[in-house]
């Protein structure tokens, strides 16, 4: 199975973010990760090896991103403003970096399926 991991520090979080990317063509799934879990979270716990005949098809293409939810919603020490604020920012990070990502990557305007549980469902479902 095809599988590429890269980053950089996102400008509207001020952090590094990750992106794993599985597969080389079929429907586009943006995978968020659960609580405080990072962007191989789904991999650690075989997803990618039950999706494997969907993806070395063609038939899925799916790009993992890392979550922030441990830095804010999960942190008793974090303000509420605060974690508001961080949201704002993965929100802007999702749509102005990791979505012109993926489509750079995929190679235009194509529509994405967003995928997600637990936080992770939150995250996918805004």
């Amino acid at each position: 199975m095809y599988k590429s991991v890269e980053g950089w520090r996102s400008p509207n979080l001020n952090m590094p973010m990750n992106i794993a990317t599985y597969g080389h063509a079929g429907r586009t799934l943006l995978l968020f990760p659960t609580a405080a879990a990072d962007f191989l979270e789904h991999e650690r716990f075989l997803m990618m090896d039950v999706l494997e005949p969907w993806i070395n098809s063609g038939k899925i293409r799916i790009f993992s991103v890392g979550g922030i939810n441990r830095e804010g919603w999960l942190n008793r020490e974090c303000h509420p403003k605060v974690k508001g604020l961080l949201q704002q920012g993965f929100n802007r990070y999702i749509a102005e970096e990791g979505v012109p990502y993926i489509w750079h990557k995929t190679g235009g305007d194509r529509h994405i399926i967003t995928v997600g549980a637990s936080l992770g469902a939150f995250h996918a479902a805004n």
